[in-house]
């Protein structure tokens, strides 16, 4: 599903916003911009990243729980790679029930279980 894109003023009000964070231990991190931009077959981090316009092909996106931006982009075939924080809060949402946990790929064996 795209999202519409957003009215010309608030698209601005977000360029202030992402341009003017500054993240809570008070440290400034510049963003990389990426607009219109295809990845295929590639790893991409996630964060620190702004992401306009892009496409995904078969890529393995991961994702710390860092400040990340994306707006009306596409996936498709990519895997999805929690780490830190941003695994923490997956397995937590998992342990409340908000959250569905991976299936393995298929004709993979699934994990030993203590019985």
């Amino acid at each position: 599903m795209v999202s519409p894109p957003l009215p010309p003023a608030l698209m601005n009000a977000a360029r202030v916003e992402m341009a003017s964070f500054v993240p809570a231990d008070g440290q400034s991190v510049p963003m990389n911009r990426h607009e219109n931009k295809v990845f295929e077959n590639e790893h991409v981090i996630l964060d620190d990243g702004v992401y306009v316009n892009c496409k995904f092909k078969n890529c393995s996106l991961e994702y710390s729980g860092g400040d990340v931006y994306v707006q009306n982009c596409q996936g498709e075939g990519c895997q999805l790679v929690w780490r830190g924080a941003a695994q923490r809060t997956v397995m937590l949402l998992q342990g409340l029930g908000m959250m569905l946990p991976v299936a393995p790929p298929p004709g993979t064996e699934p994990a030993n279980r203590v019985q």
